[in-house]
């Protein structure tokens, strides 16, 4: 998470990224932290105080998910395959 700025006029702001049983970072002034994140729920929560006023809470969740394709098969290991077949069929000829 990065260039996270704080909206003017709040006086005091933060935020902070958590699980559901850990805390991964959080930000008391302007600036960046960096987290590795797996695939789950992420809790995002801002919070900050503006002049002569109560704080003012918002909490958004993120779900990071992985999405993963199966690889095909190289058409090289099809050929290969068929070549040793071939092979295996010479060598049965030969010998009866």
């Amino acid at each position: 998470l990065t260039d996270f700025e704080f909206p003017l006029p709040m006086i005091a702001t933060g935020m902070s990224v958590t699980t559901a049983t850990e805390s991964l970072g959080s930000l008391l002034v302007p600036g960046a932290f960096t987290f590795d994140a797996a695939p789950g729920n992420y809790f995002v929560s801002f919070f900050g105080f503006a002049t002569l006023s109560v704080p003012q809470l918002g909490q958004y969740g993120i779900e990071i998910s992985q999405v993963s394709s199966p690889v095909p098969v190289p058409a090289a290991v099809w050929l290969f395959g068929s070549g040793l077949i071939g092979l295996v069929g010479m060598t049965r000829r030969r010998t009866h």
